[in-house]
């Protein structure tokens, strides 16, 4: 016994020496593909692949309590301070486990650039392709601040040779920062915030080495999340909502003018209509002095001048058109004296003599009842309104337009034109509406120009569901008018809003805006208390609710790959909002503005083609520098499209950029139409359904299994759908062979096994 002691001691003091030599040496892992190098007490990491590569930066050193399970492909190291490192490297992959019993913040990895790489694969949106020699997009890089929610739509970046790729993928996409520096040490640097209490204790990167390939890291990626069974592809999400399917070929377009009665449903009939309301307004119990009673002082002036003989405008003609369908909206518009002496329809008196009306009920009636009071005057009643109206659905329909989805840009269709949804559903179309629940503002500013209908709720929830800072300070909402609302505040009142705007409207397709832009917010309010984790997991349940309750499409805004397993579609992943703050495109004396935000029946910053500036052009649509990162991934899970900011046809200089390269990425077209613009843009609109359709109809939910630059200049790419579909974009200026085909300039040769060949050219269609 008396021995016992000594041993013990000798012992310890045997094992403490092993570890403590143990800590200042590197840990060496190595596999058939590569090996691995790390250094325990600096966390440096570098491996002897690509002549040495070094994969993060020495810093401070560590205090290491033990390390473990050390083998040629495993090492466990235990800290003082609470965090646990564990490394396994297997063929090509090398994973690094990271996890923390205390709040803190790990900077890993801290990558020195550019080594023996030439650019930097970035899934920035669709995915972007960045020389990292290039200043202007050093610059561009080092100005933003990057995450891995609405900074990079995948959790995962890439740096590439022409020989050999590195991916970095993390696990925990939440509370980490990625920053850039350039100059005489230039460096990629990421960080995670650790906070186990509110339930963030874990992070776990893994690293692959790969062939140079510009997309292994997507597919890399794709791979991950279905090996984890957490892909979720539209041939599923088809099983569970059928329209679904009407995705498959459509363009996507966002309709306006929404008033029932527009401008244009009294062709050269005006100055009549005007002549007999104010002739009846100086008789009583007439219906054109109810009318003439009813509107607005403004609109009596309006109706006066034109009875003068003078011509008005779309605009005085549109502030008619929409004060007349405000009194529409009456229960009191008709009353039996104003209509005494009309002879009125079946219909009518059938609608009269009802003790009841439903909202649609009272506006068929009151709108015939005006048809009726002025005869000749008016369309046909089934063809009143302009965006949003039968005749909208019918042009379409007459240029051989079959699949489509339309939207309207908020809640103008509910309880207003109902039949116009049913007519379009019924002839295979989408239609649909615009929501959103990211903004909360005063209920005092309702029916302002400083508010907007989406972001008024009832001033209980104004005052207590506004996510809150750690600060304390409650979050500034969307252009800093009010507030940020916490997402699971706002479920009882999205619940019943959608409700109601469904049982209204025959709706089978919901745009959510926001959800699945990746803004995400921790909440400290007392109240609901929550993550970025519960905030992005609420927005993802809600839109499965309205999908699944309502049995609709579903479409958001952004994209972040969080919320694939929810939506069906997205826009502004192929290219998003542009210039939002910059001062030339707001200045309505430059020639970059981009546009008024009336008259409401067209709005100029949706329709007007204006030039982009060049810095906008080549970081948002220069072929060179695009990668269809988010289409190797998710093409077969949701389609993807234009930000309605930034429509297909929006900035001049840039649509026949967007025109290829939506098709060489299989993407469908975002349009804003009402009948005007549609007849203008017409030609080309048939021409490139023409070439799209059919080939979305077959390859639109297939994966894109190949991307390859067929150049040097990476001007002319290839795409490949399914193993099957080639697509071939020439974006340079001179023809380019392909095989025994000559693609010209600009346009796009499509081989099909079904179908054979075909070329597009958007400049032989109007669109340069």
């Amino acid at each position: 016994m008396q021995y016992n002691l000594p041993m013990k001691f000798l012992l310890f003091l045997f094992l403490s020496i092993l570890i403590s030599s143990a800590a200042g040496e590197e840990i060496s892992l190595k596999s058939d593909s590569w090996e691995i190098n790390f250094d325990p007490t600096t966390l440096q990491l570098k491996t002897t692949a690509g002549s040495g590569i070094m994969l993060s930066s020495a810093q401070p050193e560590q205090e290491i309590s033990e390390i473990l399970d050390r083998s040629a492909g495993h090492v466990l190291i235990i800290y003082k301070k609470g965090m646990k490192i564990e490394l396994s490297l297997s063929g090509p992959d090398l994973s690094i486990d990271f996890s923390a019993s205390e709040k803190s913040v790990l900077d890993f990895p801290l990558i020195p650039l550019p080594q023996a790489f030439q650019a930097l694969i970035w899934p920035n949106w669709e995915g972007k392709f960045i020389p990292l020699s290039d200043q202007r997009w050093q610059k561009w890089l080092s100005d933003e601040e990057w995450n891995m929610l609405d900074g990079l739509t995948m959790p995962f970046f890439g740096l590439y040779n022409p020989k050999f790729t590195l991916t970095f993928i993390f696990e925990n996409r939440f509370h980490n920062r990625l920053a850039f520096s350039f100059g005489s040490s230039s460096s990629l640097s990421t960080g995670h915030n650790f906070n186990p209490a509110r339930n963030d204790s874990h992070q776990k990167i893994l690293i692959s080495l790969s062939p140079g390939n510009p997309v292994f890291p997507a597919y890399r990626y794709r791979n991950l999340l279905i090996g984890n069974r957490d892909f979720f592809p539209l041939s599923k999400k088809l099983i569970r909502t059928h329209a679904v399917e009407r995705l498959m070929g459509a363009i996507h377009a966002y309709v306006w003018g929404t008033e029932l009665l527009s401008f244009d449903d009294l062709p050269g009939k005006w100055q009549d209509f005007a002549s007999a309301i104010i002739t009846q307004s100086n008789h009583e119990n007439t219906p054109g002095y109810k009318l003439y009673k009813l509107l607005s002082g403004n609109s009596r002036d309006c109706l006066k001048w034109i009875t003068e003989g003078k011509r008005p405008g779309e605009v005085m003609k549109s502030m008619l058109a929409e004060d007349i369908s405000s009194l529409l909206r009456r229960p009191d518009f008709y009353d039996a004296r104003s209509f005494a002496d009309l002879a009125l329809t079946e219909e009518e008196w059938a609608l009269i003599r009802k003790s009841e009306l439903n909202q649609f009920e009272l506006l068929r009636l009151n709108s015939m009842l005006l048809c009726t009071a002025f005869p000749g005057c008016f369309r046909n009643l089934t063809d009143w309104g302009y965006g949003t109206s039968g005749r909208m659905v019918k042009m379409l329909s007459d240029a051989g337009i079959d699949k489509a989805r339309i939207c309207v840009p908020g809640w103008e269709m509910v309880d207003k034109r109902p039949e116009v949804v049913k007519q379009a559903v019924g002839m295979g179309y989408l239609y649909g509406t615009y929501d959103s629940y990211n903004s909360i503002h005063d209920p005092a500013l309702s029916g302002t120009d400083s508010t907007w209908p989406t972001a008024q709720f009832d001033r209980e929830l104004y005052e207590k569901g506004p996510v809150v800072r750690e600060d304390g300070k409650k979050a500034p909402g969307f252009q800093k008018k009010g507030y940020i609302l916490n997402s699971k505040a706002a479920r009882p009142y999205l619940e019943k809003r959608v409700s109601s705007i469904m049982q209204s409207t025959p709706f089978n397709l919901y745009f959510m805006d926001c959800d699945a832009y990746g803004q995400l917010y921790d909440d400290y309010a007392p109240l609901h208390s929550d993550t970025q984790m519960d905030d992005a997991a609420e927005r993802l349940r809600r839109m499965c609710w309205i999908s699944d309750k309502f049995n609709v499409v579903l479409g958001s805004e952004g994209g972040c790959s969080y919320f694939a397993p929810a939506v069906h579609f997205v826009e502004g992943m192929l290219t998003p909002s542009i210039g939002w703050g910059d001062a030339e495109m707001k200045n309505k004396d430059s020639r970059y503005f981009a546009g008024k935000y009336y008259p409401a029946y067209g709005p100029d910053i949706m329709l007007l083609n204006v030039p982009l500036k060049d810095d906008y052009l080549e970081f948002h649509y220069d072929p060179a520098f695009r990668l269809p990162l988010n289409e190797i991934v998710f093409h077969d899970c949701f389609v993807s499209m234009n930000h309605w900011g930034s429509g297909s046809l929006k900035f001049s200089n840039a649509a026949g950029l967007n025109s290829l390269t939506e098709l060489l990425y299989l993407c469908p077209p975002l349009y804003h139409l009402n009948p005007a613009s549609f007849e203008s843009w017409k030609e080309y609109i048939i021409s490139q359904y023409k070439f799209f359709s059919p080939l979305h109809r077959r390859f639109g939910f297939s994966e894109m299994t190949d991307f390859q630059w067929l150049t040097s200049d990476r001007l002319v790419q290839k795409t490949v759908f399914d193993g099957q579909l080639e697509l071939i974009a020439n974006f340079s200026d001179d023809t380019y062979a392909y095989g025994s085909t000559s693609i010209p300039a600009k346009s796009i040769l499509a081989v099909n096994p079904i179908a054979g060949t075909g070329i597009f050219t958007p400049a032989e269609h109007g669109i340069k």
